[in-house]
């Protein structure tokens, strides 16, 4: 090699030395907590990266669909509108309290007739019914006063449950968004490393024909090293993104990723 590549070639290596000093941090910084979070009792495991082809995800199901799917299954509008129905059932019945109470009674009794007659020795039997009706007309407007009250409980319930659909929605919008940007990025990242790959190509014939130095070979294979780099960061960012949705949807999303290889 010329000196001058030579030159260059200690100078971007020397560039790169700080850089990769702070990787080393973070990896053993991320493996530690990768360690912890599994429970492992030894430090001596070994990840291993995907060399595979990128992966594609299934295809998104449209906001409308999301939005729809959210609203049926999350948990916390369930419990809202069961919410609404008790508030609702006890309204009706506080509402009630205006009708008049009807009680009704009946008994079909005998009695011994040594307790009062010597001379029979037949049972006595006999019927017993009854009927009772209780109604307040008049109680200072307590009852008013508190049908009101279960009024403004079941308004405020259905206000509550208008607010909670509003902000699912913009919580779905914003998950199905973000699933679209880390689609895109997924699919320019996996452009970048073919293209990279094709350049790593050109540059190891070159090299072979002379016509290229080992410098520019090196430089190719590590623009691809970066580019698959980017490849996992944005294949991460985008099982992220399916998670965010799928957990505010309420249910996973299917169909399931598959390799296209």
């Amino acid at each position: 090699a010329s000196e001058f590549d030579a030159m260059s070639a200690r100078v971007r290596a020397a560039n790169e030395r700080p850089l990769l000093a702070t990787v080393e941090r973070e990896l053993a910084v991320a493996r530690a907590a990768f360690r912890n979070l599994a429970r492992l009792d030894s430090d001596e495991f070994e990840l291993v990266p995907d060399e595979g082809e990128p992966e594609r995800t299934a295809d998104l199901m449209d906001l409308a669909t999301a939005i729809r799917i959210a609203l049926a299954e999350r948990r916390e509008l369930q419990e809202q509108q069961k919410l609404i129905e008790l508030r609702s059932a006890d309204l009706r019945a506080e509402r009630g309290t205006y009708a008049p109470i009807v009680r009704a009674r009946g008994a079909y009794e005998g009695r011994n007739p040594e307790s009062f007659v010597s001379s029979e020795d037949r049972w006595d039997w006999r019927w017993e019914a009854g009927l009772t009706v209780e109604w307040t007309w008049y109680d200072g407007g307590r009852r008013a006063a508190r049908v009101r009250q279960k009024e403004l409980a079941l308004a405020s319930a259905r206000a509550d449950l208008e607010e909670l659909e509003r902000r699912l929605r913009l919580e779905v919008e914003e998950a199905w968004m973000r699933r679209i940007e880390a689609r895109q990025a997924a699919a320019a990242a996996e452009q970048t490393v073919r293209l990279a790959e094709q350049s790593v190509a050109i540059a190891r014939t070159r090299v072979d024909a002379g016509v290229a130095t080992r410098l520019d070979f090196t430089d190719a294979t590590l623009a691809l090293r970066r580019a698959r780099l980017q490849w996992y960061a944005a294949r991460r960012d985008l099982r992220h993104a399916d998670t965010q949705l799928a957990y505010t949807i309420g249910r996973p999303l299917l169909p399931s990723p598959e390799n296209p290889r």
